[in-house]
């Protein structure tokens, strides 16, 4: 049993690291083309405004239940885990809300914001609460180590979240805040979704062995 813990705890540091250098050269790529097509005040928009929103709402919404859920899970009561995390999804609910209404009420600006930022604003809002939708099978799957699982559904959401954004930026430059709430919502879908298909396929393939 260390063995495998050990093992797999190797294996999550070697696709973290590999994972974390995929995210940045991505995200360079994109600052990039985003820059060349749209501008720097709608890059600016999307890293600062957007993505500290998201990063806002997931944090405050989600981490201190992983952090409670994750430590001892030998000894955790897995239904009420279950029923304790279902809570995380009225809570990113007020949350975004709330910060929702912070961006686009009270955080005001001298400057005209890009259009479509009022539908940026809620759409990150609702992928925040869509994949949080899916936090108690991506809990499972970081507790019973699925290791694998887990980088290869952030790596296709990457994928998926650029190969949606960079087609509707090319068509359409100046609604670049439009592309980037429809690849945050498909991104989002992509990745509740197939964390619920995995474990039911993974449960079924279980019963069938047993």
């Amino acid at each position: 049993m260390s063995q495998n813990i050990l093992k797999s705890s190797l294996e999550n540091a070697s696709f973290n690291i590999i994972f974390q250098i995929l995210c940045r050269g991505v995200t360079f790529v994109l600052n990039a083309f985003v820059v060349r097509h749209v501008g720097q005040a709608v890059l600016g928009v999307i890293n600062v405004r957007l993505l500290l929103l998201e990063s806002m709402i997931l944090f405050l919404s989600r981490e201190p239940f992983m952090k409670a859920c994750l430590t001892n899970t030998i000894e955790h009561n897995w239904a009420q885990v279950v029923n304790l995390l279902w809570m995380t999804v009225p809570i990113c609910f007020l949350m975004s809300l709330m910060f929702g209404y912070i961006w686009l009420s009270v955080l005001s600006t001298s400057e005209t914001l890009p259009s479509y930022y009022t539908f940026a604003v809620w759409a990150v809002a609702l992928s925040c609460i869509i994949e949080l939708s899916s936090l108690i099978v991506q809990l499972v799957a970081s507790a019973f180590l699925f290791v694998r699982l887990k980088i290869i559904l952030d790596t296709i959401m990457i994928a998926i979240r650029t190969v949606t954004f960079v087609p509707l930026i090319l068509h359409n430059p100046e609604n670049a805040l439009l592309a980037f709430g429809i690849a945050q919502l498909v991104a989002a879908v992509f990745y509740t979704t197939s964390h619920y298909l995995y474990f039911h396929y993974y449960i079924k393939k279980l019963i069938s062995v047993s």
